[in-house]
């Protein structure tokens, strides 16, 4: 899948998402379509903000890509992170029980939308105070007694050996010195003696959101980042 496609692309849908996001709304229960939009961010699926006469939601759309056991993977990561208590946005279910829902070719998943913005949205880093509280969210998440199903992440450092054979013909010679060295200081870490835990993965300035609620509450990857969460070592 390209990076020069557009999330609506990654659908392989003709035509307009209006009627698929109507009947959306009627499964899930959530009210009547006032509104929605594409969010252009974001390097897979294709998530678009819903608004109801009843509340604000995002709907994940999965790129075509995925496959179903992508899907369950997914989508049971996320039941688990939620049920743990971390701070990430409600997955809802539709009115037959089910979480994930089929239209069109289109399977999806639906949120609640939180009302925030991302540290990179805010432009700035977090405060020794919002670091502590991102920190517990981290922990929530390394307590979880779950390990998915496993899937190559190419962004997880304990892949970047399989990384450096598919881009090192690429790597400037200057560069291929720095990387190889990395490599080697990775090599040295005795990850198979180190304790392993669940683990998010991804904390990024864009992957987590300040909640605009009054309470201070840290969001973790509103746009589902969070279950791209691997088993790898701490």
């Amino acid at each position: 899948m390209s990076e020069l496609q557009t999330p609506a692309d990654r659908l392989e849908y003709s035509g307009d998402l209006t009627p698929v996001i109507e009947r959306v709304c009627e499964a899930f229960g959530v009210g009547s379509l006032n509104a929605s939009s594409i969010v252009e961010v974001g390097y897979e699926d294709c998530n678009v903000v819903i608004e109801t006469d009843q509340a604000k939601f995002v709907a994940k759309m999965f790129a075509k890509t995925r496959t179903p056991e992508d899907i369950t993977r997914y989508t049971t990561t996320m039941e688990k992170v939620v049920d743990a208590g971390v701070h990430h946005p409600e997955l809802l279910k539709t009115n037959a029980g089910e979480t994930t829902y089929g239209d069109s070719g289109i399977t999806l998943i639906l949120m609640r939308f939180v009302e925030g913005k991302s540290f990179l949205e805010l432009d700035r880093s977090p405060t020794d105070e919002e670091r502590k509280a991102v920190l517990e969210q981290a922990a929530k998440v390394n307590s979880i007694d779950y390990e998915p199903p496993y899937l190559f992440d190419s962004w997880a450092i304990p892949n970047i050996h399989a990384m450096f054979e598919k881009v090192k013909q690429y790597i400037e010679p200057e560069d291929l010195l720095i990387v190889e060295r990395a490599i080697a200081s990775y090599d040295a870490i005795p990850v198979d003696d180190l304790p392993h835990c669940f683990v998010h993965g991804d904390f990024t300035k864009a992957n987590v959101i300040k909640g605009q609620d009054g309470k201070n509450i840290f969001w973790i990857s509103q746009l589902l980042i969070a279950t791209r969460a691997y088993k790898s070592w701490l």
